[in-house]
């Protein structure tokens, strides 16, 4: 399920990088806020249905990419840890 709340709640840096994907023909495939840990419950996702289409950015500041490669998971993600959100991409 798509929640437009939980985009509006994304950072500056994160929403670039959706807007680009989203340009680029990504679409978001899911937001979510939840966790993995009881010390991190309130983190926020957006998943985009398709791996990135734009050139990763990695000299963001603040803003971690990973390359995850795991089926059960994801295939990478922008993350910034001091807001606890995420924007993933799919395999």
């Amino acid at each position: 399920m798509v929640n437009k709340e939980h985009i509006m709640l994304l950072n500056d840096e994160l929403k670039k990088i959706l807007q680009l994907e989203l340009q680029a023909g990504n679409t978001i495939a899911e937001t979510a806020i939840c966790g993995f840990s009881k010390t991190k419950p309130d983190h926020l996702f957006v998943f985009l249905e398709k791996p990135f289409l734009t050139p990763i950015q990695k000299n963001m500041p603040g803003i971690t990419y990973t390359e995850v490669n795991d089926a059960h998971y994801w295939k990478a993600e922008y993350t910034d840890e001091k807001n606890h959100q995420t924007l993933a991409c799919k395999f």
